[in-house]
């Protein structure tokens, strides 16, 4: 199990994400839909808004900007729908 100083939760290569995203290398946002006590990060269900206000604009400017989603089946399924009503041609989803 992977534990980073942000969250007790596993969370497959989070403290590469983390470093990745101090580096400006990329924008890591990990949710949850259900937090307990102890979760400080994003949670919910994922909306065009929640996507739009976690990306940085210079990430929305830019054609080349990929997203890339893992996560429970559900989750992955409701995002793409998102991405494609959003017309965003860039992304990734961990089968």
């Amino acid at each position: 199990m992977i534990y980073s100083n942000r969250t007790p939760y596993d969370i497959i290569l989070d403290e590469d994400l983390t470093e990745f995203e101090k580096e400006g290398k990329l924008c890591y946002v990990p949710l949850v839909q259900n937090p307990d006590e102890n979760w400080v990060l994003g949670s919910g269900r994922v909306t065009e808004d929640m996507i739009r206000s976690y990306m940085p604009e210079a990430f929305q400017e830019n054609d080349e900007s990929l997203i890339i989603v893992c996560g429970p089946p559900k989750l992955k399924e409701a995002v793409k729908g998102i991405l494609d009503e959003m017309e965003w041609k860039n992304y990734f989803i961990f089968n």
